[in-house]
């Protein structure tokens, strides 16, 4: 091919942004860890050309484990996963949403122990 050149681009891949989606609620447990957040919270990723098929994962967590409404969530360690990874690129590998609540623990109310049942330990 004498005479013609041959031009490679290089692409250089969209940066996109995490966020956290959905909510959730415990009871306090004394940990800021989160079961079965895959049914309520997920990974988003903000700029995704639509149709692609790429994801995020991570591990989601609360900020503390303080009693609170509006409790900060975090996703920490977010990677990009699909086929189409490779064409994007994160802004950050964390995200927080103000989006937990962690309630107070419920004890059952003290017995009345005038009663016969209950001087017997029943």
């Amino acid at each position: 091919m004498r005479g013609q050149s041959l031009y490679l681009t290089a692409m250089t891949p969209k940066t996109v942004t995490p966020y956290i989606e959905g909510s959730i609620s415990k009871i306090y447990d004394g940990s800021d860890s989160i079961d079965g957040a895959e049914n309520t919270l997920s990974i988003r990723l903000e700029g995704i050309i639509e149709d692609e098929n790429v994801s995020a994962s991570g591990k989601i967590r609360y900020a503390d484990s303080e009693i609170g409404k509006d409790k900060s969530i975090i996703a920490e360690d977010i990677g990009i996963i699909g086929e189409g990874k490779d064409n994007y690129i994160l802004s950050s590998t964390t995200a927080t949403a103000d989006i937990g609540a962690i309630g107070k623990k419920e004890y059952p109310p003290e017995r009345d122990c005038c009663s016969e049942y209950c001087k017997k330990g029943i």
